[in-house]
């Protein structure tokens, strides 16, 4: 029976591929420009004039310093590769903002000595960039997954553009003044070293897809419970801080525009006076299907990918191959001389035979060389 590499061409796999990493890809995209705009958010939010006291006081109370100088809102005004890269900023920001070992969510422990006001503007703020770091988690979740080894095939299409650009190297022919036996061994010999790396790649094709898929499974776990557990908090920051004006402090739309990035607008509210906030679980059940999707193709389709990306490389390796081994049978030239230390060890056979037999005995070693598989392999 014939291997579904075998009949399947390189562009309908691509194409099956493309069809569920897309989704992914606009994920991962989603989440990158939602963790921008809900830092800018909560830069706008918490560093502004109006707050800049309760800043000053947070900053010289927790420093132990009266001179101490405010923290301003440039440290989260950058782009943050990683999750422990904005986790160590916040905590050496100079807040006050703590993680406890094993907890996702930073905590505010300064309250002693601190105006009420205060600490209830640093346990939003705390609250805001929880949300923050839980979606640099999820981008950073996505990113991983976008750049496992499993799904990378690079290497495999490489052969093919070193086959195409040998080929083109050598049918653009030697200059007029080259030894034309130098000239065909030279790229025979680079044929063959491609030949066997292209062998050896085979044995990588499923290197890496046990691990992608105990990857997929954690990740499709902690992307649900980053989401419902930071969602559920949100939700309840609203009901916990209450405006205290009647036209609002801006606090609940800034945590509602929080959520709606962290779960791309999956939410439900309901337009009265403390209307209810609740998550859609429509969200993750859209994530799972996604996530699924792309794990099951990648693990089912990506070797078939990479096999049919080597076996095309193979066959224009073999074209080329045969080729350069038809030139030196016809010009009667030995790609491949052997060392000649005596006439038993040599395997020249020809050099036994009476001088006047000697071509014949060259044109059937030159004949020898020149079988070889469908697909360029000896």
């Amino acid at each position: 029976m014939l291997s579904r590499w075998d009949s399947t061409s390189v562009v309908d796999l691509q194409q099956q591929i493309k069809a569920v990493a897309d989704p992914v890809v606009a994920r991962y995209e989603h989440y990158k420009n939602a963790t921008a705009m809900m830092l800018a958010s909560v830069v706008s939010h918490f560093f502004n004039e109006m707050n800049k006291d309760k800043i000053l006081e947070v900053t010289q109370h927790v420093a132990k310093n009266i001179d101490q100088v405010p923290v301003n809102e440039q440290f989260l005004q950058k782009k943050f590769d990683t999750l422990a890269q904005f986790t160590q900023t916040i905590q050496e920001s100079g807040l006050g903002l703590i993680l406890e070992e094993d907890s996702d969510f930073f905590e505010f422990k300064y309250s002693e000595g601190l105006k009420p006001d205060t600490v209830e503007f640093m346990n939003k703020l705390a609250i805001a960039l929880n949300a923050c770091r839980i979606c640099i988690g999820i981008e950073q979740i996505y990113s991983t997954i976008l750049n496992n080894p499993h799904i990378k095939t690079e290497e495999y299409e490489h052969f093919r553009h070193e086959v195409n650009e040998l080929t083109k190297k050598y049918y653009s022919g030697p200059s007029s003044d080259s030894d034309y036996g130098i000239y065909l061994r030279a790229y025979y010999q680079r044929a063959l070293s491609i030949q066997v790396r292209l062998k050896e790649q085979h044995i990588k094709v499923n290197a890496w897809k046990e691990p992608f898929a105990e990857q997929m499974q954690r990740a499709l776990a902690a992307i649900c419970q980053a989401i419902n557990g930071t969602g559920l908090k949100l939700i309840d920051a609203t009901t916990a801080y209450p405006d205290k004006t009647w036209l609002g402090d801006g606090w609940r739309p800034f945590v509602i525009g929080l959520l709606s990035e962290l779960v791309a607008r999956y939410y439900s509210y309901a337009y009265v006076i403390g209307g209810a906030l609740s998550l859609n679980p429509e969200y993750c059940v859209v994530l799972s299907t996604e996530l699924s999707q792309f794990s099951l193709i990648m693990q089912d389709q990506m070797e078939h990918l990479k096999l049919a990306m080597l076996k095309d490389a193979d066959i224009a390796l073999g074209d080329l191959i045969r080729h350069i081994q038809g030139e030196a049978a016809v010009h009667q030239i030995i790609l491949v001389p052997e060392e000649r230390s005596s006439y038993y060890s040599s395997g020249n056979l020809y050099l036994l035979y009476p001088k006047s037999n000697g071509l014949a005995a060259l044109n059937r070693y030159s004949e020898a060389q020149y079988v070889c598989s469908d697909h360029g392999f000896q």
